[in-house]
């Protein structure tokens, strides 16, 4: 009571001083009284008081504060104290606990602005202020199933889809499990392969494969019109468009390719083929380190799947990482070793490297292999790119 008395008559006569403050709130804690000790302790911090000390005592003293003003404490007095202090495990973790609370708070607010936005029928306002709730928020479950009801009725079925399955993956009562599942399974019956759909797509596939790519990614469109969940037709577009893109140079087939494998990754994350050809996509647009990354993902999910090797190894060559692409081609040419192309193009991996032996042999071995003309005209002009070389070394 003495010590109270004499830094409360310090307080009086020197009202700028931090020091007596900051003690007369440091009881006042010791009591349990905060609310008495947060202007005490506020004020001795606008005196000049920044220790650690005095900051983790404000923090302390917070807990009947807004919660944004007792985390912005929390976070000053984590600023101030070197990391070895006893008290940060603590107080990270009172700061990690009001920074998910004031989190949900916001979100829910903006979980219910969405719903009145929907119920008014501003449908596809109500889809972008979830998706920002989501991406504020992505462990939200009320944020992803109200997306999910929104983008159904905003006709996009596919973000519908990843919506309730991300609910699915957060869900942790029986009950909300099983309204997540349920939501996915109607979403796939309705708007996944159809045997309409499939027809389309199968003709789609033989139009392909008679050469007709214009025709063929008409189809493909369809039938995606028709399932949007339809993995095989999204896939089967990326293919198509690609081969028009190449054929006619136009750099939006490019985006448009991309576009449709992203969303059969997207859909089927573990389907390796999705992977792939977004990898080769990619590679085309010159995003080798996407490609590479993408590819690699594929590769993880299947191992003996060529078009992946192959595409990484053609991006990695494309990076100059012409030792990775050798590695890479090496796979490739032991997953198909009936193929020629594969052997043409370690060939240019070995001409690059200096291994011209090297790459005179799998030369030999391409046409052995029953190349095409194009194959053979690609021998051809390596074979006299190998001999020009040869001729220099021996100048």
């Amino acid at each position: 009571e003495a010590a109270r008395a004499a830094y409360g008559r310090a307080a009086v006569t020197a009202p700028s001083a931090a020091l007596p403050l900051r003690r007369l709130g440091e009881m006042l804690l010791a009591e349990k009284k905060p609310e008495e000790a947060w202007p005490l302790l506020a004020r001795a911090r606008a005196s000049g008081d920044a220790s650690p000390d005095l900051l983790h005592a404000l923090a302390r003293a917070s807990g009947g504060r807004e919660p944004a003003e007792a985390l912005a404490a929390w976070r000053a007095f984590l600023a101030a104290v070197p990391a070895t202090d006893p008290r940060v495990e603590g107080a990270k973790a009172e700061a990690d606990r009001l920074a998910g609370a004031l989190s949900h708070g916001s979100t829910l607010e903006k979980v219910r602005a969405a719903k009145a936005l929907l119920d008014s029928g501003k449908i596809e306002e109500a889809v972008i202020a979830l998706r920002e709730a989501v991406e504020a928020d992505p462990s939200s479950l009320d944020a992803r199933r109200a997306l999910g009801r929104a983008a159904e009725k905003a006709g996009e079925p596919v973000e519908a889809y990843l919506a309730w399955r991300a609910a699915h993956g957060l869900a942790k009562a029986s009950r909300d499990v099983t309204e997540a599942k349920e939501q996915m399974d109607r979403l796939e019956r309705a708007h996944g392969e159809r045997p309409a759909e499939a027809a389309v797509r199968r003709g789609a596939d033989e139009t392909l494969a008679k050469g007709e790519v214009a025709g063929a990614v008409e189809g493909y469109r369809r039938a995606v019109g028709m399932s949007p969940l339809d993995v095989e037709a999204r896939m089967g577009l990326g293919n198509a468009l690609l081969s028009l893109a190449l054929r006619t140079g136009n750099r939006a087939l490019f985006d448009d390719g991309y576009a449709s494998y992203d969303a059969a990754v997207r859909i089927a994350p573990d389907d390796a083929r999705g992977w792939a050809g977004r990898a080769e996509l990619r590679r085309w647009k010159g995003d080798y380190p996407g490609a590479v990354e993408d590819a690699t993902q594929a590769i993880t999910r299947r191992r003996d799947l060529v078009s992946a090797w192959n595409t990484r190894g053609l991006a990695r060559y494309q990076a100059l990482e012409q030792e990775a692409a050798l590695a890479d081609l090496h796979v490739v040419v032991s997953l198909a070793p009936l193929l020629a192309t594969p052997r043409i193009t370690r060939a240019v991996i070995h001409v690059a490297l200096g291994h011209l032996d090297d790459a005179e042999r799998d030369l030999a071995a391409a046409l052995e292999r029953k190349p095409t003309d194009a194959e053979r005209q690609q021998v051809t002009a390596l074979s006299e790119q190998i001999a020009a070389r040869r001729r220099l070394e021996h100048r």
